[in-house]
């Protein structure tokens, strides 16, 4: 618990030095540019890798505060972003939903289950769980957006 919080006050102090201040007015999600996604994601590769399992809140914390409705990292290179992310929970290869060149990358931020009872990336669709979607094509990232399943 204290290492959660001391995480989060020093997450907060740096943001604040990190984004624009563009804020969505009927949200209040702070919108960050691609230069700020991609500094958050390299300024805390560590902590999110090790929370693979969505178990920290960490995920959940950055997921939904500076990715969620925010396309910010379209357009970048693939490799040079995973490997600040790390292992993704699923890999998605093409298939009805996906275009010939597309890979889904996916990324569980939070889960009310255990994340080892997963056996494939429909089984995260479960009520209350979020996951960030990444769709590469031919090695640059086309979306990058977070779902929370709803019902």
């Amino acid at each position: 618990m204290f290492k959660t919080i001391v995480l989060l006050a020093l997450l907060t102090l740096k943001v604040n030095q990190l984004h624009a201040q563009n804020k969505n007015a009927d949200t209040c999600i702070i919108k960050p540019n691609t230069l700020t996604c991609y500094k958050l994601i390299k300024l805390y590769s560590k902590y999110w890798i090790a929370d693979s399992l969505a178990r920290t809140g960490f995920r959940n914390l950055i997921g939904t505060e500076f990715f969620h409705s925010c396309n910010c990292m379209e357009g970048k290179d693939w490799k040079e972003v995973s490997k600040y992310l790390g292992k993704p929970n699923f890999v998605v290869k093409p298939s009805k939903f996906l275009e010939k060149d597309e890979i889904l990358y996916r990324y569980v931020i939070y889960s009310y289950k255990d994340l080892k009872k997963y056996k494939s990336s429909m089984d995260v669709m479960d009520i209350g769980n979020k996951r960030l979607d990444i769709i590469v094509k031919n090695g640059v990232i086309t979306s990058f957006l977070v779902f929370e399943v709803d019902g």
